[in-house]
């Protein structure tokens, strides 16, 4: 008798596969045709379709779950808890961006931050259809106290036209000091980097005011582990940039972000283009002095 429920069951669900997989054929010949695509995308449009059909039955699923299931599946920052009333916003969140919960993070501050695995769903479900990235070479420095910087350069394109360039950085000394790590291949920083940009190049794509998830993880850690940098030098990679920030102005992040007029620190290309920035502005208003030198 059990073999036979389950002969039935199988039955069923095998029918709304068909169901389904029918529905987003002629749903993506359809839209092929409304928004006079080639036929080369249709293989894209197929997968933005499935995607986004894939991507609203995952948040249906999540959002039927108990609260504290819920609350489990959000990454928060060390020592924060997610109350009732921090959860309903991010129920609504969920709801307002069609953004999993296990793909979002809350930072210290208490802002919602969405993971580079967040930003790549939606572009995938993104039914301007995702083409992929078109890349420029990999660019490596060596720098005088033998830091190795990473640069990488793309562009994510969608097939009705649109294109958003991003670029990554990253560096040996900083991956290091972060990761707790005594070595890093070189070929694991160039990935940081190409990572960095494609998820800032998809982010930029989906429009979204919302950082990145991984860029305020970081920035964290850094205020966490500052380095020691030196009074005056070259700024050689974010973390140093917000250790000294901090030290001789006493700016925070978000400070930074609003004197930069970016969104998330992955936006940040040009470090001490950005540190003279901060200086002249800081130095302008009399930030970091005390009592005695403003007198």
């Amino acid at each position: 008798m059990s073999e036979t429920k389950e002969l039935v069951e199988q039955t069923k669900q095998d029918k709304n596969l068909i169901i389904t997989t029918s529905n987003i054929i002629q749903a993506a010949k359809a839209y092929q045709e409304a928004a006079s695509l080639p036929p080369e995308a249709m293989t894209s449009i197929i997968s933005a379709v499935q995607a986004a059909y894939g991507l609203e039955q995952l948040i249906k699923k999540q959002r039927r779950l108990p609260p504290e299931k819920r609350k489990a599946l959000v990454s928060v920052s060390p020592g924060r808890v997610i109350t009732d009333t921090k959860l309903k916003e991010i129920d609504e969140f969920v709801a307002a961006n069609r953004i999993p919960y296990n793909c979002l993070y809350v930072a210290r501050d208490g802002n919602i931050a969405v993971k580079a695995s967040g930003w790549r769903l939606r572009a995938q479900a993104d039914l301007r259809c995702f083409k992929g990235f078109e890349e420029k070479p990999l660019e490596m420095l060596t720098l005088d106290d033998g830091n190795i910087v990473f640069r990488k350069d793309v562009t994510a394109v969608f097939w009705n036209g649109s294109r958003y360039p991003a670029v990554g950085l990253a560096d040996l000394k900083e991956v290091q000091s972060r990761r707790t790590m005594t070595e890093a291949p070189p070929s694991f920083v160039a990935m940081i980097a190409e990572t960095r940009a494609k998820t800032r190049a998809l982010r930029d794509a989906i429009g979204l005011p919302f950082e990145i998830a991984e860029d305020v993880i970081e920035a964290a850690e850094a205020e966490y582990q500052p380095p020691a940098p030196a009074p005056s030098g070259e700024i050689t990679s974010i973390a140093e940039l917000l250790a000294r920030a901090q030290k001789e102005f006493g700016l925070r992040r978000k400070d930074i972000l609003n004197i930069l007029g970016v969104n998330s620190l992955g936006e940040i290309t040009d470090l001490q283009a950005s540190w003279e920035k901060i200086s002249a502005i800081n130095r302008q208003t009399g930030a970091g002095e005390t009592e005695e030198d403003a007198a």
